[in-house]
């Protein structure tokens, strides 16, 4: 119980003075002028620190609701966050606020946007022993079916001289608020399905991970996530029924040549029990490769290789089988100029649907950054999407430049 006690082994009040800095914060900062926020929280032994932006994006945007029928309009996006930390020697509590305001000049549905709300905590209870809990609330009006998302997760982490367990839990919940503003003309893609109540769903999972010999090259590793699913909206006796019991295990080794560069290949198992009367199970196997490398302080880059069940995005799918190929890569020019870049490649095939899907997608940006108080942008997105039984395809391109203001 080392974590409930000070270093000179007193008990702990229950009132944490990091949480109590944090919510004092957060009071304070309501209706005063975000700048004078931190100056007004004296907590001894509490650092208190906040972070603040506000973004601005104009360009235009070939198909933002990647449609077959595609529908292009200029937009201008307004963005901001307001986050704040409260820190101890041993506890952590961020709370933050975000939001953005998209207007679409051409669309009928022109004015979206979206705001979340999280809030995270972490403790150390013990040597190398740390727990970790954490929230957020979503309320999505961007994409043309609207949701609202609840998630909750709890983590417990034990490092040791040459192994790591971490214990894990999650919670996710999505409500579909129903509202279609297609117009009679928009006919919307399966791939970006139109969701009603009968997507509704909420999942529990856990999940166990290991590493071990992590002084050595060669570190073995195991991952193992237990989920259920309930589609708690679904007709009483639908023909289709996708609530499920889902699981996956990954054992592999990591390679870790130098600091500079880590492999991680591992052999994954993917199964799922359906309710569903048609098909009650779904099994894949496959070679799961992370790959991170930074030879210098200027650049750095990521190859993840995967295979996973994700739920439907078809009308009559249980759930999607994922194959994905991602490389993102981050280059500093200088001080000044930073070039971001990433390439993806999605093969989607429906589970209980006959829906194929190659997805082809780059993005890049570069960014001036005079001093730390704000920077400049130019970004852009290209995507190519194609179903392999129907032979529909879209594209979707995507071109802006703003300005970011950190405070």
């Amino acid at each position: 119980m080392s974590g409930c006690r000070d270093s000179n082994n007193n008990p702990r009040h229950v009132t944490s003075p990091a949480l109590g800095a944090l919510l004092g914060a957060v009071t304070l900062c309501v209706g005063a002028p975000i700048i004078a926020c931190a100056e007004e929280i004296s907590v001894p032994g509490t650092t208190v620190k906040y972070n603040t932006y506000i973004e601005g994006e104009g360009g235009y945007d070939s198909n933002p609701d990647s449609l077959f029928r595609q529908a292009g309009s200029p937009f201008e996006r307004v963005e901001g966050s307001f986050k704040v930390t409260s820190t101890t020697a041993t506890e952590t509590y961020d709370f933050t606020l975000k939001g953005r305001d998209i207007q679409f000049n051409d669309l009928d549905d022109s004015n979206r946007w979206d705001a979340k709300a999280t809030i995270n905590g972490s403790l150390i209870v013990g040597q190398g022993q740390k727990l970790s809990l954490g929230t957020y609330y979503l309320r999505d009006f961007v994409a043309l079916d609207k949701l609202e998302v609840v998630h909750s997760y709890g983590e417990y982490a034990v490092t040791g001289d040459d192994y790591r367990v971490r214990l894990e839990t999650r919670s996710h919940i999505e409500h579909n608020l129903g509202e279609d503003v297609r117009g009679l003309k928009q006919i919307q893609d399966d791939f970006d399905v139109s969701r009603g109540a009968a997507f509704d769903y909420s999942r529990t999972d856990g999940r166990v991970s290991a590493i071990a010999m992590t002084k050595a090259m060669l570190q073995p590793f195991m991952i193992y996530n237990f989920g259920g699913l309930d589609y708690f909206n679904q007709a009483s006796g639908a023909s289709i029924d996708r609530s499920a019991r889902d699981q996956f295990a990954i054992a592999g080794l990591r390679f870790e040549f130098d600091k500079t560069l880590r492999l991680d290949v591992g052999g994954r198992v993917n199964h799922r029990d359906f309710d569903d009367k048609a098909i009650s199970t779904f099994t894949r196997g496959f070679v799961d490769i992370n790959a991170h490398w930074q030879p210098t302080q200027a650049f750095k880059a990521t190859l993840v290789i995967e295979r996973f069940l994700r739920e439907p995005t078809t009308s009559f799918g249980l759930a999607d089988d994922v194959r994905s190929v991602a490389l993102t890569a981050e280059y500093r020019i200088d001080p000044l100029w930073r070039i971001n870049a990433a390439g993806y490649y999605d093969r989607v095939e429906a589970v209980g649907d006959d829906f194929r899907y190659n997805k082809y997608s780059t993005t890049m940006s570069l960014t001036y950054e005079p001093n730390k108080s704000y920077e400049i942008f130019v970004s852009g997105i290209a995507k190519w999407v194609t179903e392999e039984v129907s032979g529909e395809s879209y594209t979707r391109f995507k071109i802006g430049s703003g300005v970011r203001f950190n405070f």
